[in-house]
């Protein structure tokens, strides 16, 4: 997988809230953008070459604690921060990443992968129309028994990484209601429930969204070499999600505790690991973990 194929210079954001001030960039904005966090900033800046696979080998892990010794990772337990963006942008791998490498350093933490039914999936990317409702519900559901599990672990001390959360959902049903794929009393019923769910819900300490532009998500979605998504989704889908996600983040107003990404990545930041999944370099976690604590700290009531 060449990932320098899905890398482009100063990407649009995928679903930029316009409530949101400012568009943090950490891969490659230009020359002479810098991302302001907090009271310091975060130069766009790579190292060229990534971390080997992060193993459970002592010298590895020493070798990790060393490289992260300046950052205050502890600030980050108890802490609950959802990942968004559209479909194969690297949320997961993000997650994985800083679960594996934060680990390693002695911090208790957890990332929840997004709720996925196979079987489930495979009808509704085989009719949209007839299983687009069910599926949203269904999504919904979990989504809200994936965010009272949050509160518990984060309760217990946990940093919770949390793949998709209320809004990624409804950026999905609003897309599908726009398509014609719900009917009035469907859409009344999904809102309710969208409703009924917010309001048990916590106020996460961050949201996330990882931007890249819809031709960039499209392509990784085909490299990554799932025959039912490739023939199921298009071009358009990924351009009617963005227009989606905006019209979602209207709904859930989240300026207060929500940042965006420039999320495109090259080849120098990612590696795989012995089991192919890709991961992200110890060098680019460093720069994004620094980058969070000063969102985290920022963002203190």
């Amino acid at each position: 997988m060449n990932l320098s194929l899905l890398f482009t210079e100063g990407v649009v954001p995928y679903c930029n809230h316009p409530k949101v001030r400012e568009t943090f960039y950490l891969s490659n904005p230009g020359p002479s953008q810098t991302t302001q966090a907090g009271s310091g900033s975060l130069t766009s800046s790579i190292e060229s070459t990534p971390s080997n696979s992060l193993t459970d080998s002592h010298e590895l892990i020493q070798r990790i604690i060393e490289q992260f010794s300046d950052l205050d990772i502890m600030q980050l337990s108890g802490k609950i921060i959802i990942l968004e963006g559209p479909i194969s942008i690297g949320k997961t791998t993000l997650g994985y990443s800083l679960e594996q490498t934060l680990t390693h350093l002695g911090l208790k933490v957890k990332f929840i992968p997004e709720f996925v039914n196979e079987p489930l999936l495979n009808l509704y990317l085989s009719d949209r129309k007839k299983y687009a409702f069910l599926f949203q519900i269904i999504a919904q559901r979990e989504r809200f028994h994936i965010h009272k599990r949050a509160i518990r672990l984060a309760e217990e001390g946990y940093l919770v990484l949390i793949d998709r959360g209320v809004t990624g959902d409804l950026m999905f049903a609003i897309m599908q209601r726009d398509e014609g794929f719900f009917t009035d009393e469907e859409w009344r019923i999904y809102w309710e429930t969208v409703q009924l769910h917010q309001k048990g819900l916590f106020r996460p300490n961050l949201v996330i969204y990882l931007n890249c532009s819809p031709e960039i998500a499209f392509e990784r979605l085909k490299r990554r070499g799932n025959q039912t998504e490739i023939e199921a989704y298009s071009l358009e889908y990924f351009e009617s999600l963005q227009k989606a996600c905006v019209k979602a983040r209207m709904e859930t107003d989240q300026s207060s505790y929500a940042v965006d990404l420039n999320w495109s990545m090259e080849d120098p930041q990612m590696y795989q690991n012995s089991d192919k999944q890709w991961r992200l370099s110890s060098n680019y976690l460093h720069k994004f973990i620094d980058w969070l604590l000063r969102q985290i700290i920022g963002k203190k009531d």
